[in-house]
C-alpha cells in the first residue's frame, strides 16, 4: 500500500527555490562580467566558498547522509576547487602561506569566474539529486517475512580476489620501477614509470573495488580485519605522495559501511580531520623529495590550512579552460566525452583510433603541452565542452544518477553503486577520458556473479533494505571487539 505525504514535497518546492536563487546569483555574475572588477574578488570568493558549502548542507536538510554518495562527491569536488579561493578572499594573510607563482593564480578575473562556474555545477547537481527525492519519498510498506542478514559469500569472493590480484598488480610495478627506492624518490619521478604503469592503475582499481566489495559482502565480526588491511594500503600510497589513491578508497568504504549500517560518530570525524588534513600537508610537501626521504622542517612546516589551500588549486584548470575558449579554442561540444567510447569503438574497428596527444578532445594532453604541475577537473572539462551550458548537460544528469544509485539497500545493488561512483569521484580532478573504461572494468565482475547466482532484488522505494535485519554498530565498538552478526 502507498503513503504519500506533502510535506516532503514542499520542502523540496522550498529547496528549488534556494537552487534557483544561487544559480541566478551565479549566471548575473558570470554574464555581467563581475570578476572584471578587481573591488568585488573577495566578495565573490566569500561567495561562491559559502554558497556551495550552503547547497550541500542542503541535501542533508533534505534527508540525505552526511556520508551518501551525493555529499561524498560534492564535498569531495568542493574540497579541491573551493578551500583556496574561499580562504585567500577571507584574508591575504592565507594567500601569502603559497609561493609567489601560486599567488599570481588569485590575481587574474578568470579565477573567480571559474569560482562562479563551479558553483553553478555544485548547484546543477544538487537539483539532479534533489529531483530523485521525489519518488523516494513515496512510501511503499515492507513486507512483515523476515529479512535475511547483511551477508553476500559471493560478492565476498569476489572482493578477496581483486584485493589479492590487485595488490599482486601494485606490488609488481613497485618492483619494476625500483623496490622500496620508489619511497625516497620525488612525486614526480613516477610519472613516466610508476604512476604511468597499468599495472599499477588498474592495481589500485582492484584493491579499491575488491575491499569494499568484501566488506559488503562479509559478515560485520570480519569486517575490521578489512579495514586493518585498507589502513596498511592507504599508508603505502601516500608514502609514494599518491594522496588521492590512498584517500579515496577510505572515502568510499566509508559510504559501504554506512550501507551496511555501521555508524562513524560525528565526533570522530571531527577529531580525525585534523590529523588527516595534516597528514595531506606533510605527503604534499614530502613528496617534492619522497615522503621517507624529507627532512623534519617538512613535518613541522604541515598545517590543514595549507592542506585545504593546496587541494583547492585545481580551480586554476578551471581558470585555465576560461582563457583557453576565450583565446580562440572551440568548445568540444561532448567531443570530449564522446573521446573514450570512440577509443574503445577503435578496438574493434582500428581506423576509428586516433593517437591521443594530438587529438584536440583530450583535454588532459591540452593540459600537459600547455603547463605543468596541474591536475585535471571535471568542472573544467565540462566547461571546455560546453561553456556554461556544461553545467547542465553534465552535472545535472549526473546528480540524478548518484542520487538514483545512493537507493542501494543490499549487498549487491551498493556494489553497483560503488563500483560506478568511484571513477566519477576520480574524475573529480581527473578527466572523463578514463571514466567509461574504468566503469566498465569494475562492474563486469559484478555481471558474471550476477550470472552465476542472482542477488536478492533492492528493496521497495523508501525503504530502508537489509539494515534493518543487522543492528547499527558503531565503527568504534567494532574496532573494541569482533562485533556481534
Amino acid at each position: 500500500m502507498t503513503q504519500q505525504t506533502n510535506e516532503p514535497v514542499l520542502r523540496l518546492d522550498l529547496f528549488y527555490i534556494f537552487y534557483a536563487v544561487v544559480a541566478t546569483i551565479t549566471l548575473l555574475g558570470l554574464t555581467w562580467g563581475a570578476a572584471s572588477h578587481e573591488e568585488l574578488w573577495p566578495i565573490i570568493g566569500i561567495f561562491c566558498g559559502t554558497a556551495s558549502l550552503l547547497v550541500i548542507g542542503s541535501l542533508r536538510l533534505i534527508g540525505l547522509s552526511w556520508v551518501s554518495g551525493p555529499i561524498v562527491y560534492l564535498v569531495f569536488l568542493w574540497v579541491f576547487h573551493f578551500p583556496f579561493l574561499f580562504l585567500a578572499s577571507l584574508h591575504t594573510a592565507f594567500l601569502d602561506l603559497q609561493p609567489s607563482f601560486i599567488q599570481q593564480w588569485a590575481l587574474t578575473g578568470t579565477w573567480y569566474e571559474a569560482g562562479l562556474f563551479s558553483v553553478l555545477c555544485v548547484t546543477a547537481f544538487a537539483v539532479g539529486t534533489a529531483a530523485t527525492m521525489s519518488a523516494r519519498y513515496a512510501r511503499i510498506e515492507p513486507a512483515e517475512a523476515e529479512r535475511p542478514p547483511w551477508n553476500d559469500d559471493l560478492l565476498w569472493r569476489l572482493g578477496l580476489i581483486e584485493t589479492v590480484v590487485g595488490s599482486g598488480m601494485v606490488l609488481y610495478a613497485i618492483m619494476l620501477s625500483g623496490g622500496v627506492v620508489v619511497f625516497t624518490q620525488s612525486y614526480k619521478s613516477h610519472f613516466d614509470d610508476l604512476f604511468a604503469a597499468n599495472a599499477f592503475v588498474y592495481g589500485i582499481m582492484l584493491v579499491t573495488q575488491g575491499v569494499v566489495f568484501a566488506a559488503l559482502g562479509v559478515s560485520q565480526r570480519t569486517v575490521k580485519r578489512i579495514l586493518v588491511y585498507m589502513a596498511v594500503f592507504t599508508s603505502v600510497m601516500l608514502l609514494l605522495g599518491a594522496r588521492t589513491d590512498g584517500l579515496a578508497p577510505i572515502l568510499l568504504l566509508v559510504v559501504a559501511l554506512h550501507k551496511r549500517g555501521i555508524r562513524i560518530p560525528r565526533w570522530l570525524l571531527v577529531v580525525g580531520l585534523v590529523p588527516l588534513l595534516w597528514t595531506i600537508s606533510f605527503v604534499g610537501a614530502a613528496r617534492l623529495e619522497g615522503v621517507l626521504g624529507s627532512g623534519q622542517d617538512v613535518a613541522s612546516s604541515a598545517s590543514p590550512v595549507k592542506a585545504l589551500m593546496e587541494l583547492g588549486g585545481s580551480l586554476e584548470t578551471v581558470s585555465l579552460s576560461f582563457q583557453w575558449i576565450r583565446g580562440g579554442d572551440p568548445l568540444l561540444l561532448g567531443g570530449g566525452y564522446w573521446l573514450p567510447f570512440e577509443r574503445a569503438i577503435g578496438f574493434v574497428v582500428p581506423e576509428v583510433r586516433q593517437d591521443l596527444t594530438y587529438d584536440p578532445r583530450a583535454m588532459s594532453e591540452i593540459l600537459v603541452s600547455r603547463t605543468h604541475g596541474l591536475g585535471g577537473s571535471g568542472v573544467a572539462e565540462s566547461y571546455y565542452n560546453f561553456g556554461l551550458l556544461g553545467a547542465i548537460i553534465f552535472f545535472f544528469p549526473l546528480g540524478y544518477l548518484i542520487g538514483r544509485l545512493d537507493w542501494a539497500d543490499t549487498p549487491r545493488s551498493t556494489a553497483w553503486f560503488v563500483a560506478i561512483l568511484l571513477p566519477l569521484i576520480i574524475d573529480v580532478r581527473n578527466w572523463f577520458l578514463s571514466a567509461p573504461a574504468m566503469i566498465f572494468v569494475a562492474v563486469l565482475p559484478l555481471v558474471i556473479i550476477e550470472l552465476i547466482r542472482p542477488g536478492p532484488r533492492p528493496a521497495a522505494i523508501g525503504h530502508t533494505g537489509w539494515m534493518q535485519s543487522d543492528p547499527p554498530l558503531h565503527i568504534t565498538s567494532l574496532l573494541k571487539s569482533e562485533g556481534q552478526q
